[in-house]
């Protein structure tokens, strides 16, 4: 009897990790790049370009708006150059960069998704059950309304698991228009300000460690503020699944 009831437990632990894996995956990169920034490698080659390009002004700026672009369009992720914004540049100066940077990135990767990427994003939405959420609505995108394409297109972004890169290639062979595709956009925005609050933090990482109240203050901020994020986006996967739903019920 015991031994069924552990391996029930086990079951619902394997269900429950493979039904929240891009959540829990999402918590790890992050935690892990915020490592990385503080490494003495990172530190001394990365951090030091990045300074100089700060000192060129605002030819730095729109050098760190092109060098930004590209490494999101490259890496498929924008993590990195949000926290390096908001290291380099503060919070609401960082903001303003990383904002522009996500509009930039999106823009152009939507062209690529409409033009080059829709053999391939088909594919990965066939076979990748963690995109089932996307697949549903490329299933039933002709029925939607204007009203429920920006909705869908704004939820879409919300959930900070799913790559940014990928959402604008998923958009793009959808055709949606592009004027829905930028307000989209908008539901990055409280990722985007999360990522850039922690890098303008990062530099006093050192100063926190010999405050340990300091210290604490930030790490609970920090902790809440992934949490809150992650659950939002949460919410937002649900209310697209839910809204899906209704509407093919109405087909």
């Amino acid at each position: 009897m015991d031994k069924i009831k552990e391996e029930d437990t086990e079951n619902k632990i394997y269900r429950w990790i493979k039904s929240y894996k891009e959540f829990l995956l999402f918590g790890i990169f992050f935690i892990v790049t915020i490592l990385m920034v503080k490494t003495p490698f990172f530190k001394k080659n990365f951090l030091y370009s990045m300074e100089y390009i700060k000192g060129l002004g605002n030819v730095g700026i729109i050098l760190f708006i092109i060098g930004s672009s590209v490494i999101n369009l490259v890496t498929n992720n924008s993590t990195i150059t949000n926290l390096a914004s908001g290291l380099l540049y503060g919070f609401t100066n960082g903001c303003i960069i990383t904002i522009i940077n996500i509009y930039i990135t999106g823009i152009v990767s939507y062209f690529i998704g409409k033009k080059y990427m829709a053999k391939d994003v088909n594919k990965k939405l066939n076979e990748d059950k963690s995109l089932h959420m996307f697949k549903e609505i490329r299933d039933n995108s002709q029925s939607f309304t204007p009203l429920q394409k920006i909705e869908f297109a704004v939820l879409s972004r919300i959930p900070p698991v799913y790559p940014f890169i990928f959402i604008s290639y998923f958009w793009g062979i959808l055709d949606l228009e592009m004027k829905y595709f930028l307000i989209g956009i908008l539901g990055a925005i409280p990722a985007v300000i999360l990522e850039t609050f922690i890098g303008s933090n990062l530099d006093s990482f050192d100063k926190f460690f010999n405050n340990k109240h300091s210290l604490n203050i930030f790490i609970i901020t920090i902790v809440l503020s992934i949490i809150i994020t992650i659950f939002i986006g949460y919410l937002a996967k649900k209310t697209i699944h839910k809204n899906v739903k209704k509407l093919k019920k109405k087909i």
